[in-house]
């Protein structure tokens, strides 16, 4: 079973934007994983919570006072899906629209080969609940919320010079 890709959630979520979306608990979330390849691709809980975290995402971004509709925005979000450290505000103030699609697609593969390894390579449902956790239940959303204030704080502060 394949999940949609972030940015393609991403998408999704922008025509269906909401004012608020509560965090998946954690018994959605392992209701979801043990669902995982059992349910069609349309109906999977899985998808559902990643595009809840999504909602998420885009809801702190825009209490920032970010466009959600800026790909670069949508960079910011889609990297709190991964467990790097993101990109500072120097760098993606500084990149240009080539490299912040090339990143989107880097990070797309990322989070799919993050679901792909874990459901491959691991049976146990707790264990993969626990990964999980690093990016759905409010964790991606509290990324989003920091790396969007600090983003916008810098452009402030770049348009007051």
């Amino acid at each position: 079973m394949m999940l949609r890709s972030l940015s393609s959630s991403y998408d999704v979520v922008m025509r269906t934007a909401r004012d608020t979306v509560d965090p998946a608990t954690r018994a959605q979330l392992r209701q979801a994983v043990v669902a995982y390849g059992i349910t069609a691709k349309d109906e999977s809980p899985l998808q559902a919570l990643i595009e809840q975290e999504l909602h998420l995402c885009c809801i702190q971004v825009q209490h920032a006072g970010l466009d959600v509709q800026s790909n670069l925005v949508k960079l910011l979000v889609l990297s709190a899906f991964s467990s790097d450290a993101g990109f500072s505000t120097a760098e993606l103030n500084s990149m240009t629209p080539n490299a912040i699609k090339r990143q989107l697609s880097s990070y797309d593969a990322i989070f799919a080969r993050l679901i792909q390894k874990l459901f491959l390579h691991q049976t146990q449902v707790d264990i993969i609940c626990q990964r999980l956790q690093r990016v759905l239940r409010g964790a991606a959303a509290q990324k989003c919320s920091i790396r969007a204030r600090r983003l916008q704080e810098s452009t402030r502060v770049t348009y007051s010079h």
